[in-house]
């Protein structure tokens, strides 16, 4: 009796040795290697990049005037800055300024796309619609450069189908 009580006990601890072994070796493969083969993965693309592209940090010379220099790097390369980018952006938008409600379930705090740029400001009142039918409208509480808190202007307007509508400022 007491030899078979024994190898139990043996082949209990055999058994959990092995699940260790197997977990960690999971846990290895799983996580671990991925992590690894990324980083290698990385550093052969750096090096793939023409030599000329390549600064003394091993970044492309892009990201290294953009680590270093900002916006102003940016600026000097000759893109088009944000005013240069909200006046084509108004002429892409003259038709209608139309944006996106984003309403946030867990804080109840309603965000439109559309902001001072777009002629919002405190007060005013934006329409909402959920594809073609219109769903109410929405006031403006606080008015940024490209976005605007609101809150809903009738209390039985109903926002908790969707997190996105379509705002329209008319």
């Amino acid at each position: 009796m007491a030899k078979k009580n024994i190898k139990r006990i043996f082949l209990g601890v055999v058994l959990i040795i092995l699940a260790v072994i197997s977990a960690a070796a999971a846990f290895y493969f799983l996580e671990t290697k991925p992590q690894l083969w990324g980083d290698k993965l990385s550093a052969a693309k750096r090096e793939s990049l023409p030599v000329r592209a390549r600064t003394q940090t091993g970044l492309p010379a892009q990201a290294q005037a953009d680590r270093e220099g900002g916006a102003a790097a940016s600026l000097d390369r000759g893109e088009p800055s944000l005013e240069e980018g909200a006046v084509v952006y108004e002429k892409k938008n003259q038709k209608g300024k139309e944006g996106f409600l984003w309403v946030d379930h867990k804080s109840s705090q309603y965000v439109v796309t559309l902001g001072r740029r777009h002629g919002l400001e405190p007060g005013r009142q934006v329409s909402v619609y959920d594809g073609l039918s219109r769903v109410g409208e929405v006031t403006v509480d606080q008015s940024f450069e490209g976005t605007s808190y609101v809150h809903p202007s009738q209390k039985s307007m109903d926002l908790s189908g969707n997190d996105y509508y379509r705002a329209v400022a008319e």
